[in-house]
């Protein structure tokens, strides 16, 4: 049984007194709507007596002021909870019966017109039917006495909450008290942040007083930073500040109080106490003793955001502006919103790099705090053995600084290796010592979430470590599990589901995923903790065993092999959530009738979530389910899979179904008919091939998304869409197939209220799409629009002046449209794609509108993209009034006979113009910061000529032309440079000399490929700033002669500082000015070359290199036998096609990953996990891969 701390954090779902109220409330209208409410009327009123005892014994065990574990009161709170979901099963079971009898009656609308559905109802229950309405009706009777038989259980806990009043130390009550004194004797892998942050300090720009914020979750130093920050300015005095102050405001628990913060830092400034409480006198008090003041103050670990707390953050900085010009103030926060709220403060707006996010230690340097704190010294010589199982053991560690103190404390010094081994098996979670600090930190930050947001939270623990949280598929999965309840008549499930996951996003319990778009990551430490709040309510495991599942558990994830395995849930009688992974192959009938079995007794299961490559028809069974909101089939491999059975048809409640297969099996119209029962349903995705079978979509009036193929058939043609008012998101395709354009008025879109996004596509000709499209406009609160294949010469009228919340809008494939609509009066417009308009001559004044006052034209335009417009000849400007006052991106691709722009915004930062016949650039970006050019030889070489390149240029990129000339003047002045891309320039022969490069003085990288004639590195060598250099495609590079002998290595070619090196023959590290290059860190030879040996030479000049990868190893016999001493700083190896491979020699101390590809069979055989004969001579190397 989970600790009782640990199992009150699901108070926000089952067992707060609101919910427990609400659901009372309900269960009550239940019995008044069916009038069996007598005889219970006491058992309410009980429970309206003891619902504030239940809160006030709830809130002393979640503030941590029952700290001792109570077997007691763990017993009592599961049978609260017992209770709770049984009530609330037996009115879901009440609803469930009355949204069948709303199916039939809406079947029968002879029937429905003279009666409403609730006294059919009514009737049914009262009259024939007891298998449904008196079973069910007595079932809510018994859960309601049953709840009030649990609540009555509070006294005994009630009263200990009374003796211990608020003498009781919970975590909330003592908050820890941070000093602004350096504890450590050093600081390790924090020189680049301190650096950054000392740079920040010393900036005599921007604002009289300025802010900054260290922002990471807890244990990854941010106090220790700070605290390094003090140390060097009131200290050491590397800066001058005449006043330094340190406040923790981690002192202070909920919001802040303007008047004892400010006491603090006066307290701090005097050394003297101040017992002043009027907020006036204390702020005057501030503002006389900094006014004079160039000051730095620290605020050490704040906590709190919201109004209130933005309002009193005001009041303390309101004195504090009056500081001398060049005063800072540094604040550590686990929250990157408390960072943006104190930049909103200080500046009146959310301003960007007003933090640092502190991420963990690397691994190097945090090797070297661990040696420190374990073995006593940074390089230890002595305990081998333990020193191989550290890499391991900080491996789990994550980089956390607090992480190497609890195992500090753990090791006690111990060095015998199975001590060790022990340890290195561990999770940090189960790691018990002084109730673990970790976990203790982390969840500092849990118990600051509301009640929901950390139901939520503790749900994430069903996902492996390091998965990619998609944000609506995970909000989805929280409604279909029933963690979000209505509780806001004005908000949606989805905008409540939103707001906590936003939450959990700006709290740092996720951050955004770097390499995949619209993804987002979780800590392996938060994911730690999800796991350790959740036991006894949530489990992911492999180990499926009815004797290791607590009866407790509500939503659990099995990876199993055999189906048989589900039996071992079945006891589960309170599951809510079940995830399958199934890893086996194709399941036999007996193991199906098993995974059948378990289902039935799973009676109050939400969700239902299938994976796997080798998936199977789901049973029968599962439309018994009578509560399921969500249903998720995904079969990751090719193979076939038979549809869902037709019983899910019977599934009222279902809100969200997915069925995802390459090849779908028996989908009958008969299945698919009774998909029209589903009225609960809000989401369903679905293979397109299915999508467009499905009949009678109109009757599934919940439906918030979806993608319907026009059809002549009854029942799947635009008419069905009529009904559907819930929609939010439409896409109508195949619109030409409508008989007449009165047909598209019975779609009723201008009515849908919450219709948000709207796609509208033909795909052949039509001769009436205007008419069809007048009849199509949507309600004045969509925001997206999406129109393609459109064949009349001119839009309606409303596409400019009905829709003023439009923020989007794409116009595709309008063949033959010859104008357009004036869409500068859409004021909210940010986003704008015109593309393919063939008959289109002209971008006409009228383009702009006119807008009431003569204000601005697209005032709100961020980017618009203008492509393949053949006969597009010219943008005609306007004079008088501004436009695109906002617009930030400007691409213009595939216009021929387009040869001038308008003037730009000074707003334009990013230009990209492809294959178009502009003659010289557009006026007015001065400020561009992204050039992109395309196929454009005679824009370049014009402006060249004449004005030159934007100098405020940071990313210039050049495809498809160019020479050397070009070249040269394209660079000239363009000292804020910082990328270059050349890509099939096919002219250019030398890259630029020294002169030009040497006024490059901000370029870090440059990227050359598919320059076939480039056979110069020209003055390369003079970028003293180049960190990432890429070649590859350019051959006649490689073709230079190469050095004759070791002596021709030594030359006086300025070092590059080259910390990426990315080529594609290795030929290249030969040339100057590569072969003098002695600080690269990584080295990557792409796999269109096939080296026969490394450079020697090259490697023992350049011990730097951290990481080596070669794409195609088939020529490469080997390593050098010396490459432990080559290369000592090694982490990270990769090979790949390396067939020739026999032997390794010895690897350095310092490699951590290793990964070799394309082996022959004896060399796998050698260092095979374990029983190879080599494999002894990884063991060091935490990550190996042989294959």
């Amino acid at each position: 049984m989970a600790e009782a701390v640990v199992i009150l954090a699901f108070v926000g779902k089952a067992v707060a007194s609101s919910v427990i109220t609400n659901l009372v409330n309900r269960a009550f209208t239940k019995f008044d709507e069916l009038r069996k409410s007598e005889g219970m009327k006491a058992t309410k009123e009980k429970l309206d007596q003891n619902l504030p005892r239940i809160a006030a014994v709830l809130l002393a065990v979640d503030r941590g002021q029952i700290m001792d574990r109570n077997g007691a009161l763990d017993k009592w709170l599961w049978q609260l909870r017992d209770a709770v979901e049984e009530a609330e099963d037996a009115i879901d079971q009440l609803d469930y019966y009355q949204l069948k009898e709303k199916v039939k009656y809406q079947a029968d609308p002879h029937s429905a017109c003279t009666t409403s559905i609730k006294k059919k109802m009514t009737k049914l229950i009262n009259k024939h039917v007891p298998c449904i309405g008196n079973d069910s009706l007595g079932r809510l009777k018994k859960a309601v006495e049953g709840l009030n038989n649990a609540a009555a259980g509070v006294g005994p806990f009630l009263q200990l909450v009374n003796t211990l009043g608020n003498s009781s130390g919970g975590m909330n009550q003592t908050p820890a008290d941070t000093g602004a004194m350096l504890t450590e004797a050093k600081v390790f892998g924090r020189d680049m942040e301190k650096d950054l942050i000392l740079k920040w300090l010393s900036n005599p720009d921007g604002p009289e007083v300025s802010a900054f914020s260290i922002v990471g979750m807890g244990g990854l130093g941010k106090t220790t930073l700070a605290r390094l920050i003090y140390n060097e300015i009131a200290v050491k005095k590397v800066l001058e500040f005449s006043l330094v102050v340190w406040v923790s405001v981690s002192d202070i628990f909920g919001t802040p109080d303007a008047k004892v913060i400010i006491r603090m830092i006066l307290q701090d400034i005097t050394q003297s106490s101040y017992d002043l409480n009027n907020l006036n006198t204390l702020q005057t008090s501030l503002k006389k003793k900094v006014e004079t003041e160039k000051f730095l103050i620290i605020f050490d670990d704040v906590w709190q955001e919201g109004p209130e707390t933005e309002n009193q953050w005001k009041q303390i900085m309101a004195p504090l502006k009056f500081g001398q010009k060049g005063s800072k103030i540094l604040l550590t926060t686990r929250m990157e919103v408390v960072a943006n709220m104190m930049a909103k403060v200080m500046e009146g707006i959310r301003q960007k790099n007003n933090h640092l996010l502190l991420g963990g230690l690397e691994e190097h340097e945090f090797l070297k705090l661990f040696n420190k704190h374990i073995f006593g010294t940074e390089n230890p010589t002595e305990h081998k053995n333990c020193q191989r199982l550290a890499k391991q053991v900080v491996k789990k560690l994550w980089g956390s600084p607090l992480a190497v103190r609890v195992m500090e404390n753990l090791l006690n010094n111990r060095t015998d290796i199975q001590h060790w081994d022990q340890i290195t098996k561990q999770d940090i979670s189960n790691i018990q010592i002084d109730q673990n600090e970790i976990m203790a930190s982390l969840k500092k930050s849990y118990h600051h979430l509301r009640e929901e947001e950390q139901l939520c939270f503790r749900y994430c623990s069903l996902f492996p470590q390091d998965h990619k949280f998609k944000r609506d598929e995970l909000i989805k999965m929280w409604i279909g599990s029933g963690l979000i309840q209505q509780s806001d008549s004005t908000q949606t499930l989805e905008e409540s589901g939103a707001g906590y996951f936003d939450t959990l996003m700006r709290k740092s319990f996720f951050h955004a995923s770097a390499d995949s778009e619209d993804c987002y990551l979780m800590h392996d430490f938060m994911h730690e903790m999800a796991a350790f709040v959740s036991s006894g309510e949530c489990l992911r495991t492999k180990t499926v065993s009815s004797e290791r599942i607590p009866g407790t558990i509500r939503h659990i994830c099995i990876i199993i092999h055999s189906l048989i395995a589900i039996k071992e849930i079945s006891h589960l009688r309170h599951l809510q959530s079940l995830f399958v992974e199934f890893e086996g192959e194709n399941p036999e009938l007996a193991d199906v009738k098993e995974f059948e079995k378990a289902l039935k007794e799973l009676k109050s299961l939400r969700l239902l979530r299938l994976t796997g490559n080798n998936l199977f028809e789901l049973p029968k069974v599962v439309g018994d389910l009578i509560h399921l909101r969500y249903i998720s089939v995904r079969q990751t491999s090719e193979k076939e899979l038979n549809w869902l059975p037709k019983s899910i048809s019977s599934l009222y409640h279902l809100k969200i179904m997915g069925f995802l297969a390459v090849s779908v099996n028996g989908v009958t119209k008969d299945k698919l008919y009774g998909m029209g029962n589903l009225i609960s349903l809000q989401y369903l995705d679905v293979p397109p091939s299915v999508m467009e079978m499905i009949p009678r979509i109109g009757k599934l009036t919940s439906l918030q998304k979806l993608e319907l193929f026009n059809s002549q058939e009854q029942g799947r043609n635009i008419s069905e869409l009529g009904s559907l008012n819930s929609i939010s998101e439409l896409q109508i395709n195949s619109l030409e197939k409508l008989n007449d354009s009165e047909e598209a008025n019975k779609a009723k879109i201008k009515e849908k209220e919450r219709l948000r996004v709207l796609s509208l596509n033909w795909s052949s000709e039509c001769t009436n799409s205007k008419m069809t499209l007048e009849n199509l406009e949507p309600h004045n609160s969509i925001q997206k629009l999406h129109i393609s294949g459109y064949t009349d010469a001119s839009f309606p009228k409303w596409i400019s002046n009905s829709i003023p919340n439009l923020t989007s809008l794409e116009l595709r494939d309008c063949a033959r449209c010859n104008t357009l609509p004036p869409l500068g009066k859409l004021l909210s417009l940010k986003y704008l794609l015109l593309s393919n308009f063939h008959e289109l001559e002209l971008i006409p004044a009228a383009f702009y509108g006119r807008i009431p006052g003569g204000g601005d034209t697209f005032p709100s335009l961020k980017e618009l993209r203008i492509s393949s417009m053949n006969i597009l000849r010219k943008w005609e400007d306007i004079e008088g009034r501004r436009k695109f006052p906002r617009l930030e991106k400007l691409l213009i691709e595939g216009c021929p006979q387009l040869t001038t722009l308008p003037t730009l915004p000074v707003s334009i930062s990013n230009l990209e113009i492809k294959n178009s016949g502009l003659q010289t650039l557009p006026m007015g970006i001065e400020s561009l910061k992204k050039l992109r050019l395309v196929g454009c030889q005679m824009l370049l070489f014009n402006q060249t000529q004449h004005n030159g390149l934007p100098s405020s240029l940071e990313e210039l990129i050049i495809q498809g032309f160019c020479d050397d000339t070009s070249l040269v003047s394209s660079l000239r002045n363009l000292v804020t440079l910082t990328r270059l891309e050349l890509t099939s320039c096919s002219n250019i022969t030398s890259l630029p000399q020294e002169d030009v490069f040497f006024k490059l003085v901000s370029l870090c990288e440059i990227c050359i490929q598919k320059c076939t004639k480039l056979s110069s590195f020209g003055g390369l060598g003079a970028l003293t700033s180049l960190k990432v250099l890429r070649l590859s495609g350019c051959s006649n590079l490689v073709t230079i002669p190469l050095p004759q002998s070791p002596s021709d290595l030594d030359s006086e070619e300025p070092n590059l500082e080259i910390q990426q090196l990315h080529i594609d023959h290795i030929s290249l590290l030969l040339q100057k000015p590569l072969k003098s290059v002695c600080q690269v860190k990584k080295l990557h030879i792409l796999d269109n070359h096939q080296p026969e040996s490394l450079p020697k030479q090259w490697l023992e000049d350049c011990t730097s290199l951290e990481e080596i990868e070669i794409g195609n190893a088939g020529a490469l016999k080997g390593l050098p036998s010396n490459f432990d001493e080559l290369l000592p700083g090694l982490k990270k190896l990769v090979m790949h096609q390396a067939n020739l491979f026999e032997s390794l020699p010895n690897l350095p101390p310092s490699l951590s990953d290793l990964v070799i590809t394309g082996c022959n069979d004896t060399f796998k055989q050698k260092y095979k996990k374990d029983t190879g004969s080599n494999w002894y001579e990884l063991t060091d190397v935490t990550t190996v891969i042989v294959l």
